[in-house]
């Protein structure tokens, strides 16, 4: 069996598990809830505000060595943000460890302008362990990584 950080023990839907079908299925339908409103935010503290304050957040191959640094990022993409005119997930893959811990797999397609009319086109791949943390799923660790070229017309 696998550990959490917590020391508790884990289980993986894939393999002999202490939950049921239908609340493996419910985590997962929790979880694709919370990845999609974190998608939608329409905001940065909406946004941020489905992150564990101690998150471990990379994007496309650079480590926030702080979650304040990533906030600050954050803040000043959604400040420059006019309008997003898509923002999906597709090929969802979802994998539940215990009844506080899950693995989201995405690819994910944006499409946004900022307030100075430019477009930003992004498709990538996106993962995130998620927590159970007083009632709601919290991102604990997040990856993204887009396609390399010109992203921006």
């Amino acid at each position: 069996m696998l550990k959490t950080i917590t020391g508790k023990k884990m289980t993986d839907d894939n393999a002999k598990s202490n939950l049921t079908t239908s609340e493996i299925n419910s985590i997962k339908n929790a979880i694709r809830k919370a990845a999609t409103d974190h998608l939608n935010a329409p905001d940065a503290d909406s946004a941020l505000s489905h992150y564990k304050p101690d998150a471990t957040i990379i994007s496309s191959g650079m480590l926030y060595k702080t979650f304040q640094l990533f906030e600050k990022d954050t803040r000043e993409f959604y400040n420059s943000l006019k309008e997003v005119k898509l923002a999906v997930w597709e090929n969802i893959q979802i994998r539940v460890f215990s009844p506080e811990l899950a693995l989201f797999n995405a690819s994910v397609r944006w499409t946004s302008v900022d307030k100075a009319g430019s477009v930003l086109n992004l498709n990538g791949i996106w993962s995130a362990v998620y927590c159970l943390e007083e009632g709601n799923w919290k991102i604990l660790f997040r990856h993204e990584s887009f396609e390399p070229g010109k992203q921006i017309d």
